[in-house]
């Protein structure tokens, strides 16, 4: 059941009657911008149906012989109802364009959706991947570190020895020297 409107006839027909004062077509839009409210597709109807039915005081109809007045009448109700059937069939096209388009977007959406989890996924997995390689690079620092110090402890072990082996071969010369006659005591 239709809603019922808040736009009575009288609106309706001024309306209609303002776009032709102004030599424009009366067509929903412009019904809807004189208005400022209403379906375009409902109010062109609803004026189709009007126009129809409201007849002017004297009327050129009534001049004219009964048949040619039927045949005008008859005649303009199918150009009502072709025009009112052509809207509704545009309105209908528009629908399904609108829900095709819908359809689309929401298939990109869908897409780019899927590719930011994608690439969500990797840069978790680039993170893992950093993680274990800092803790990798810190197990190899401390063990790096630990080999320096045993390599420094050695190498004051090597330059106490080579300090302790210079002395003994210093002490040894000295001791030769002592121990050695010396020239004068020869003769």
């Amino acid at each position: 059941m239709a809603r019922p409107s808040d736009i009575s006839d009288d609106e309706l027909l001024a309306a209609a009657s303002e776009l032709r004062a102004c030599s424009r077509s009366v067509t929903g839009s412009g019904l809807r911008e004189k208005l400022g409210r209403g379906a375009p597709t409902s109010l062109v109807r609803r004026w189709a149906e009007l126009s129809g039915a409201v007849q002017p005081t004297t009327t050129v109809a009534a001049q004219l012989p009964a048949g040619l007045a039927a045949s005008i009448d008859e005649a303009m109700t199918r150009i009502r109802e072709g025009v009112v059937t052509c809207i509704q069939q545009r309105s209908d096209e528009q629908r399904q364009d609108q829900a095709r388009a819908d359809a689309l977007h929401r298939e990109r959406i869908d897409a780019a959706e899927k590719e930011n989890e994608a690439l969500s996924a990797l840069l978790i997995e680039a993170d893992m991947r950093i993680a274990a390689s800092d803790a990798e690079l810190a197990v190899a620092t401390v063990e790096l570190e630990n080999r320096l110090t045993r390599w420094t402890a050695l190498q004051d072990q090597l330059d106490a020895r080579t300090s302790e082996l210079a002395q003994c071969q210093a002490d040894s010369i000295a001791l030769e020297h002592s121990s050695l006659p010396s020239s004068q005591d020869s003769t």
